[in-house]
């Protein structure tokens, strides 16, 4: 089966079975469009291998993708091998124990320097 029959399959199955938000629906759509254009428009759903996965979302990093986008892409990701396999349509999960570090989603305060720190708690003179 191509991977855009599947998706759209996905996507029916999403909608009845989940109790997620049209818009949850709609970005995991795209997510899996997303990986069938880096596998190549009309490829099948064997050819999405553990590989094939990391460099997708290695492709993703490179583009600038927000690490909050590459983790709900992981996230749909994921969610759509264990439909394929559980639906008998792959035979092994490549998502499976996949763990993507994608880096801090913000970036932590930066340390005040103790001189400005006592600048700003001593009385003005």
């Amino acid at each position: 089966m191509q991977i855009w029959m599947a998706r759209e399959r996905y996507v029916q199955w999403l909608s009845f079975a989940r109790d997620l938000s049209p818009h949850t629906i709609r970005a995991y759509s795209a997510d899996i469009l997303a990986l069938e254009r880096h596998l190549g428009a009309g490829s099948g759903v064997g050819a999405i291998d553990r590989p094939g996965l990391l460099a997708f979302v290695e492709h993703q990093r490179a583009m600038g993708l927000s690490v909050v986008s590459i983790r709900r892409r992981a996230s749909a990701l994921r969610g759509f091998c264990r439909w394929l396999r559980s639906r008998g349509l792959i035979e092994d999960d490549p998502a499976l124990g996949l763990s993507l570090a994608a880096g801090r989603a913000r970036q932590l305060p930066r340390v005040v320097p103790p001189s400005e720190l006592e600048r700003l708690l001593l009385p003005s003179r």
